[in-house]
């Protein structure tokens, strides 16, 4: 061990660097803290070994934490958080530079292992954090349209919702708030841009079993509406156009008849935009069941507009602007620094609160 060490602090930085990333890459820890004592005395600073940002992948620069987030490995990300006390506030201001933090990281590459790990110590830190990091966002770069949560919901990984959900509802049982959700993690907390939340994000894509796992668990707000104020029913339609799939005639069913989304709320809207024969066929007949007797046709003609192509909403428009500069965390990945984590890989099964998850 001795020889080893006597004879790494001959090798130069760049080595002893590249030797932590293998170290990390292939969960070899007990390897970091004599390497980590090894770059100290080549390279003394005021940072710990573990919290500079010494290790490139592709665009972005991390330190020895951050990559083993990065890479979903779990056991190397424990024995460094419990053994070699990693500063977080620094974690989170490095990846905060490229408008990001460790949990949109996590959640985006549904590490469910390391996400049950690092929700609590968010939770412990959310209020530094959140200070801290909003003054290390670099407005240059893209930045990220949804939260943690929100994004996990665009993109229907119901194992990460149902994870910081099943969280939170340990912590704070039968109602009593205990801990305060930060609302990066809020399945309720409405965009500052679009003014959507999670049950909204699904309803746009049309995403049946994420809606009714929200609304069956998680009595999440499916009432709330946008800045444009549109509400679930609206917001489904729009996203239809965008994407036509056969699951948004069970959305919009299951939006009026089970959870009682007001589809009177701008009814002649969404006669307007929408475009499946079967929806528009349900929206006439409840429609006509509340003595409001009118088809898309009447509507059509009334406001002198013709059958599709039909303009796109203001709120589509802005949702085409922000996905332009969207983060995404996969643009930052480069094929030799990606080890797949299929640990974490599952399906969801059930919609209650035992839910049965399978591993492919």
């Amino acid at each position: 061990m001795g020889c080893c060490s006597s004879e790494m602090k001959t090798l130069p930085r760049n080595q002893v660097v590249d030797r932590i990333k293998i170290a990390i890459e292939q969960n070899h820890w007990l390897k970091l803290p004599t390497l980590f004592a090894v770059l100290e005395k080549i390279q003394p600073e005021k940072l710990s070994a573990i919290d500079r940002p010494i290790i490139e992948t592709k665009e972005i620069t991390l330190n020895p934490f951050a990559y083993s987030i990065w890479l979903g490995q779990k056991e190397t990300f424990i024995y460094m958080y419990e053994n070699l006390h990693p500063n977080i506030l620094e974690l989170e201001h490095q990846l905060a530079k490229y408008n990001m933090t460790a949990l949109d990281i996590i959640c985006q590459k549904g590490y469910i292992e390391i996400l049950k790990l690092y929700i609590p110590i968010y939770t412990d830190y959310q209020i530094t954090l959140m200070h801290s990091i909003e003054n290390h966002y670099d407005p240059s770069l893209p930045a990220n349209i949804y939260t943690p949560i929100q994004k996990a919901c665009e993109i229907g990984n119901i194992v990460v919702v149902s994870t910081i959900v099943n969280y939170y509802k340990t912590n704070c049982p039968n109602g009593l708030v205990n801990i305060k959700i930060p609302f990066i993690l809020d399945i309720n907390y409405q965009d500052e841009n679009t003014g959507e939340n999670c049950p909204l994000i699904a309803c746009r894509n049309g995403n049946y079993t994420m809606m009714r796992y929200l609304h069956e668990n998680c009595q999440a707000n499916f009432f709330a509406k946008n800045k444009h104020d549109e509400n679930a029913i609206n917001v489904c339609l729009a996203g239809y156009r965008r994407e036509p799939k056969l699951t948004y005639y069970e959305c919009i069913v299951y939006l009026v008849n089970t959870i009682g989304v007001d589809f009177m709320h701008m009814h002649e809207e969404s006669l307007l935009i929408a475009e499946d024969p079967k929806i528009i066929g349900f929206l006439e007949k409840k429609l006509k069941e509340k003595g409001v007797n009118v088809t898309k046709k009447d509507v059509e003609r009334f406001n002198a507009i013709k059958q599709p192509p039909i303009p796109k909403t203001d709120l589509e428009i802005d949702l085409d602007k922000l996905q332009e500069h969207e983060f995404v965390i996969k643009n930052y990945i480069g094929d030799e620094s990606y080890i797949e984590h299929k640990d974490d890989t599952m399906n969801f099964s059930i919609l209650n609160d035992n839910a049965v998850l399978m591993h492919r």
